[in-house]
């Protein structure tokens, strides 16, 4: 229903919502230029002001908004100019701008949110946005209403359809006849007992991929107690068996995750292979040529010198001093007496 900042594209990219252009000019800056032109469902147009809003509200620990998480490390937002937006960080983050793109980035009308108050976004105060589809009516535990958007500000996105209504079904046999029946024209995230009934129903198109964005995690409830072990955890993760639960409870819907991201997602990777690492001390001789320092030692400073040294392939290799740094080096370091201090002149 709610128009956002950052869109979410079909091959799950993100583009540019109503915001016109997203310029960066620094780690922890985003200004954000609004499109001209869109209005809200009441037809009062869209200002900076909306947008700071309703971005600003996530921000107030006594509104504790659902995505307020995803503004912790976000330092001010401000109006700067008539459809001008200008978002200060207080660290460079790779997630913010994404998250825009979710209902933690939709835009409100803001006198019509303080005009709510606390009833905005429930069935009593509504909303007000400028998405394609406008809120009617949502009636508790039944069902939620909208119509389409005629003035919507993208003409090429506008919808085909005049009106939807969402109806909440908790039972699995009741939106499988009602998705047979005809009584429904779709649903989504179905769940899995429906499945086997609706892919061999001849009514309609059952879709699903096991390459999704959707996860389904087991967590535990408990905050306290033997759960806090991290030994015990680990061994309830060992234990499970993935494969057989995905089979027993999602046949052919889901696969096992070794990770917490999906495959689709963009911080998902493969397991890495697991290397073995040998514990042996490894000792290797380094010919090394210095520079020999004037000391009171050494009859003739100046002179190429070659260091022989027994050390660790990657120590920190150091030229040689005066016979005192030399004995210290040994004691510090562990060196034997083939370490080659003092060097040996060529």
């Amino acid at each position: 229903m709610c128009d956002t900042l950052v869109s979410s594209e079909p091959d799950l990219t993100y583009g540019k919502g109503l915001a016109k252009s997203i310029d960066q000019p620094d780690p922890t800056t985003y200004v954000f230029t609004l499109h001209d032109g869109v209005r809200f469902w009441n037809g009062d147009p869209l200002t900076a002001e909306d947008v700071e809003y309703s971005l600003a509200m996530h921000l107030d620990p006594a509104v504790a908004t659902y995505y307020a998480a995803m503004y912790k490390d976000v330092e001010s937002i401000t109006a700067t100019g008539p459809l001008e937006v200008t978002v200060k960080l207080r660290r460079p983050t790779g997630t913010f701008y994404n998250y825009l793109a979710s209902p933690g980035g939709a835009i409100g009308q803001a006198k019509f949110m303080q005009a709510e108050g606390a009833r905005y976004g429930t069935p009593s105060g509504g909303l007000m946005c400028s998405g394609p589809f406008e809120f009617v009516k949502w009636t508790p535990g039944k069902q939620i209403e909208l119509r389409r958007n005629d003035d919507y500000w993208k003409p090429e996105l506008r919808a085909h359809a005049a009106a939807m209504t969402f109806q909440f079904i908790t039972s699995s046999n009741t939106m499988t006849q009602a998705l047979q029946s005809g009584a429904i024209d779709g649903s989504f995230q179905i769940s899995s007992a429906s499945a086997p009934g609706l892919r061999n129903s001849g009514t309609g198109t059952l879709f699903s991929s096991t390459a999704s964005t959707t996860m389904v995690a087991l967590l535990p409830a408990a905050s306290d107690g033997p759960i806090t072990d991290v030994r015990i955890r680990r061994a309830l993760s060992m234990a499970i068996d993935r494969a057989g639960l995905v089979e027993g409870v999602m046949p052919g819907l889901a696969t096992p995750l070794d990770w917490m991201m999906p495959p689709r997602s963009w911080t998902h990777r493969s397991r890495p292979r697991r290397r073995r690492r040998s514990t042996r001390m490894r000792w290797r001789r380094y010919p090394r040529a210095v520079w020999m320092r004037p000391s009171s030692w050494w009859p003739r400073p100046g002179r190429r010198i070659v260091h022989w040294c027994w050390r660790f392939p990657k120590a920190t290799r150091r030229s040689a001093g005066s016979r005192r740094s030399c004995r210290r080096q040994r004691r510090r370091s562990g060196w034997s007496s083939t370490s080659g201090c003092p060097p040996l002149p060529i």
